[in-house]
């Protein structure tokens, strides 16, 4: 949010909690689009990691709630890579997590 304010952008930031079980760590808005980050530790990266990116991205298209989600998992390993469409950002990666 600190970072967001600096660069004089809206601090357009959420955690997500439904009763039903879905929780999303962190959302963005973007305009028209959402940015949806979940935080792991692992230094391992795992698909199951980005299982409830994939379902909230699902439920927002389906809804027309947003024109793209950008799905990111944070976590403790050194390399960022893609998996199944969904960016895998280190720690240190995350001063540049918006610029999908």
């Amino acid at each position: 949010a600190k970072a967001r304010l600096h660069r004089g952008l809206a601090p357009d930031l959420f955690h997500l909690r439904r009763p039903r079980g879905l929780e999303v760590d962190l959302l963005a808005e973007r305009g028209r689009r959402l940015l949806a980050v979940e935080c792991k530790s692992g230094a391992t990266p795992d698909d199951s990691f980005s299982v409830p990116l994939r379902r909230l991205a699902k439920e927002v298209l389906a809804a027309g709630d947003a024109d793209g989600v950008d799905l990111a998992v944070v976590y403790g390993g050194d390399a960022p890579q893609v998996r199944s469409g969904v960016r895998f950002v280190p720690w240190d990666g995350v001063p540049g997590i918006e610029q999908a």
